[in-house]
């Protein structure tokens, strides 16, 4: 069976003395869709960013590589991590903000369906319209997918219907050249051959 993309292997987490994740295995192979389900508060969330590096437990591969021993231009070439409440510490363009990831910004916002904000400051944009920016600024990041990895959390908050089928369409053709994603969701956005991943308060001994 080949490598998978991303592989976690027996992570426990405590955050602020609570125990969110209890050793909790996961893997991602190239062409999967894992969708991450649960209430809030259940460690959807958690589970992102140690999938991401962020946070510290367990044995992270990815490609079958230790990403405990990656750089962090390395990490930001294999996967891209969106976070739940991505912010911009300076008054930037939609197209300078997907510049932050990559150079092929017309590209990327073109597949999110957003070239129509191209010129426009983020901080005018609703907060769905920052989500696609986001989304695309990682799609400019890790570039050609095959191998790649995006981690998504909540991307299609605050998206109308037509937005959030366009960024599912996205996302499908990115597993399907070769990457993986994985996202936590509420259950909104449906995405062609998706899994789901459930997490219910503390997320223990799952694979």
């Amino acid at each position: 069976m080949p490598e998978p993309l991303i592989d976690l292997h027996v992570a426990t987490v405590e955050l602020g003395g609570r125990k969110v994740l209890e050793r909790v295995s996961f893997a991602a192979h190239a062409g999967d869709i894992v969708a991450i389900t649960g209430p809030n508060g259940a460690g959807k969330s958690t589970l992102l960013r140690t999938l991401s590096g962020e946070l510290r437990g367990g044995e992270l591969r990815l490609g079958g590589d230790d990403a405990g021993t990656m750089s962090s231009a390395e990490l930001a070439r294999r996967r891209a991590w969106l976070e739940q409440q991505p912010s911009c510490a300076w008054s930037l363009t939609a197209a300078e903000v997907v510049a932050l990831g990559g150079p092929d910004v017309g590209g990327a916002l073109a597949q999110v369906g957003a070239t129509h904000l191209h010129d426009r400051p983020v901080s005018e944009l609703s907060g769905g319209e920052r989500r696609l920016v986001h989304v695309a600024r990682c799609l400019a990041q890790v570039g050609l997918p095959k191998g790649k990895v995006l981690l998504l959390d909540e991307p299609d908050a605050g998206l109308d219907a037509g937005h959030r089928e366009k960024l599912a369409r996205a996302l499908r053709a990115f597993a399907d050249a070769g990457g993986a994603v994985i996202l936590a969701t509420h259950g909104a956005m449906a995405i062609d051959g998706a899994r789901e991943f459930r997490v219910e308060g503390v997320v223990r001994e799952q694979r």
